[in-house]
């Protein structure tokens, strides 16, 4: 479900037998009640039920949607592979879309951090 002021999409799960959202009227009929409130609502009331074609998996990272790319590096040091990443991603932000950001993750954000913690405990004191 999106919210239609930000367009945040959030989980919604239903348990319910089949035999009483079989049809989309069913399913508009269907009482939804909150964990919060004793409140009961049909779900047509809080959201525009209808079909429409979506992606069979919807992976989100901090409320926000996102495409995930995994890659493995093979024959190459994760460290000169996250380089070429990094260039790559400064290279093509002027085509990203309105809104749309790149992050570089996995292991190279594990692997960063832990240099960049070496580096300060290494570091001499100063004066």
């Amino acid at each position: 479900m999106a919210e239609p002021g930000n367009g945040v999409s959030y989980a919604v799960s239903v348990q319910t037998p089949q035999r009483d959202i079989n049809t989309m009227t069913g399913l508009q009929k269907h009482s939804v009640t909150s964990a919060t409130s004793a409140n009961t609502q049909l779900l047509g009331g809080l959201a525009q039920v209808k079909r429409t074609n979506s992606d069979a998996v919807v992976s989100h990272y901090n409320v926000q949607p996102v495409i995930d790319i995994f890659a493995t590096p093979q024959g190459r040091d994760l460290g000169a592979l996250a380089s070429d990443i990094r260039t790559v991603i400064h290279d093509t932000a002027k085509d990203l879309p309105k809104g749309a950001s790149v992050a570089l993750r996995g292991q190279v954000s594990t692997m960063t951090s832990a240099y960049q913690q070496l580096f300060v405990v290494s570091a001499p004191p100063s004066c």
